[in-house]
């Protein structure tokens, strides 16, 4: 009698368990989709003020991804297995310089799409861990493109961990590039690199 209950007792916790998680995965997928729309609105908002200097723009840029990119992720996935070689002292040189990187390279496409209009058009969870939440960036003086953005819950807060424009990863494309400037100058060759960007 008592093996019985406990069973119906587990079999219960179970079957919330999986209601619970399969809520949680569907309300993941909502709050990605919201926080990228959100997110992408404000940087083309903000971005397409007019006079902004570079300067400025860098610096809005900055506090925008700092809000809703998680760089550290990011810079580790890109350094890739090189990141495992590296010194403490590489590392943080490294990260400090991958943000100052990847604020240039974003103020900037940011600023060819100022002015353009985003909208969330799908979203799907593609992993345990990430949704990835489709828009369609609609420019005033060019053809629309499809972004991607990929999204993962990170202490409990979404953060964006990688943009795709028209298919092509930026996190990735900046492994290809940081992994082939590596393989010719080391470690402190990609430090130096993005020191003197």
């Amino acid at each position: 009698m008592i093996a019985k209950r406990l069973r119906q007792y587990l079999a219960a916790v179970i079957f919330i368990a999986v209601l619970a998680s399969a809520d949680q995965a569907s309300a993941t997928v909502e709050t990605a989709a919201r926080f990228v729309s959100q997110f992408g609105n404000q940087a083309i908002e903000t971005l397409a003020a007019p006079n902004l200097t570079e300067q400025n723009r860098e610096a809005l840029v900055r506090g925008l991804l700092r809000q809703g990119m998680d760089l550290a992720f990011i810079g580790r996935f890109v350094l890739g297995k090189h990141w495992a070689r590296a010194t403490p002292a590489q590392r943080g040189d490294y990260l400090a310089l991958f943000e100052g990187y990847v604020v240039k390279t974003y103020a900037a496409w940011f600023a060819r799409n100022a002015g353009s209009q985003l909208t969330v058009v799908g979203a799907k969870q593609v992993s345990d861990k990430d949704v990835v939440v489709r828009t369609e960036i609609n420019r005033l003086n060019a053809p629309p493109i499809i972004v991607d953005w990929r999204v993962r819950a990170i202490n409990g807060v979404d953060r964006i961990i990688d943009i795709a424009s028209n298919g092509i990863s930026l996190a990735g494309n900046q492994r290809l590039e940081f992994d082939a400037v590596i393989k010719r100058q080391g470690l402190d060759g990609l430090i130096a690199f993005l020191r003197a960007r």
